[in-house]
């Protein structure tokens, strides 16, 4: 583990297991390319101001409400996205493209520098991303 990781590392994804076969490794390999597009495609969009829903951000950026979602868990941990909260303490909802409510995140509005997100990956044996951390590096003044 790289001192980077050792400093930032708060939330640890594992995509693929040491016993996986290969095929998995490689399909995991794979997805760390695939979520940093979506990454990408994702706060593109919230950072246009305003609360999202997953389909919502989906229908702006093509893709589906499901991969959205499978973003939200990593993008809440690095601190670029938050869960927009109602007066009473719950979260706030909108129907989603079947009808059912599905929560609302934004861009959190902190006063002053925030600290950046820090994204690294772990190699396995076989030289193939097999972890991936997120964690935060405090601004420089």
């Amino acid at each position: 583990m790289t001192l980077e990781q050792r400093t930032f590392a708060q939330v640890e994804v594992a995509r693929a297991r040491r016993a996986d076969p290969e095929t998995s490794k490689v399909a995991a390999a794979r997805s760390h390319d695939l979520s940093h597009e979506h990454f990408a495609k994702i706060l593109q969009v919230v950072r246009r101001g305003g609360d999202w829903t997953a389909h919502e951000i989906g229908l702006q950026c093509g893709l589906t409400s499901v991969q959205v979602t499978r973003r939200f868990a990593e993008l809440v941990a690095a601190g670029e996205i938050a869960e927009v909260k109602l007066e009473d303490g719950t979260t706030k909802t909108r129907p989603g493209g079947t009808g059912r409510p599905m929560r609302c995140f934004d861009v959190p509005c902190l006063r002053g520098p925030r600290p950046r997100p820090v994204i690294s990956f772990e190699r396995g044996d076989d030289g193939l991303p097999s972890r991936m951390f997120i964690g935060f590096r405090e601004p420089q003044p």
